[in-house]
């Protein structure tokens, strides 16, 4: 702020489509393509009494980055402390990707026809500095664990699907902040959660033995803690539905874009169990 830029950081989540790498030609030539869009809608296991399944359109999730200049053109054209500052926007994401690498990603959102809201956020935008500073320390520290712990162990893809996806890494984050997680789902897999485990135990003592600021070790036993009080959605268990279908409800959007989405929602907010 002190070079005048705005900066937030928010915990996103929208409608994903699956369908990035798949284009069909429109034109004999080949020089312009179209993106298919593919979204993957899945059962969560949940019913109401007439056997009605809530289903969920899977979302993609990340903590989001923003940085925007402010002020007028010459007042941004000015040198301050030797740094230039132009106007403009600047966004990046951090989550674990498809590829299996666990950091900061370009902010790239695929057009679909769906995307009619924008990004739901799963928790409020921050902009206190403290606040900012220790979401991103907290996702570094998540990053450290998740990547650590795949290469560990060898893992393909850098342990994308069974360490978690997106919304995993992102729901990390959210609970080592907040002790509490919005995202729905989370889909790692139990023998891969205590690699994750492990590893940030590993990661605490060796921030001891270095004698690392105080902060620095608090913030990475809140991703210890946090890795053994996430939720876990691969089977609907009835002690857990509470907060599943409060989960859902959150990422689900407003204009509720897919038909099957309005009985979804009757059929979440009547589930008794």
């Amino acid at each position: 702020s002190q070079l005048g830029c705005h900066v937030s950081v928010t915990p996103k989540l929208n409608i994903t489509s699956f369908g990035l790498g798949l284009c069909v030609k429109e034109d004999d030539e080949g020089k312009r393509w179209s993106n298919i869009p593919v979204g993957v809608v899945i059962k969560s296991g949940y019913e109401d009494e007439n056997g009605r399944m809530a289903m969920v359109a899977l979302p993609h999730g990340g903590l989001v980055l923003e940085v925007t200049t402010k002020g007028s053109e010459e007042e941004l054209h000015k040198k301050q402390n030797d740094t230039v500052i132009l106007k403009g926007r600047c966004t990046v994401q951090h989550f674990v990707s498809i590829d299996g690498f666990c950091g900061w990603n370009s902010h790239h959102n695929v057009q679909v026809p769906w995307k009619i809201d924008d990004a739901i956020d799963s928790f409020p935008s921050m902009t206190d500095k403290e606040e900012m500073e220790r979401a991103i320390r907290l996702a570094g520290y998540s990053a450290i664990v998740l990547n650590s712990a795949a290469t560990r162990q060898k893992l393909p893809r850098g342990g994308y699907g069974l360490i978690g996806t997106c919304n995993d890494s992102l729901a990390l984050v959210e609970m080592a902040m907040w002790g509490q997680t919005n995202i729905y789902p989370l889909l790692s897999i139990g023998k891969y959660c205590t690699y994750l485990v492990r590893e940030a135990k590993r990661c605490v003592s060796r921030f001891e033995e270095e004698k690392r600021d105080a902060f620095m070790i608090n913030d990475m036993k809140s991703i210890h803690k946090a890795l053994l009080s996430l939720p876990n959605d691969l089977v609907a268990v009835p002690k857990h539905s509470g907060d599943a279908v409060r989960r859902m409800l959150h990422c689900m959007p407003p204009s509720m874009p897919f038909d099957f989405m309005d009985e979804t929602k009757e059929v979440l907010e009547s589930i008794q169990i």
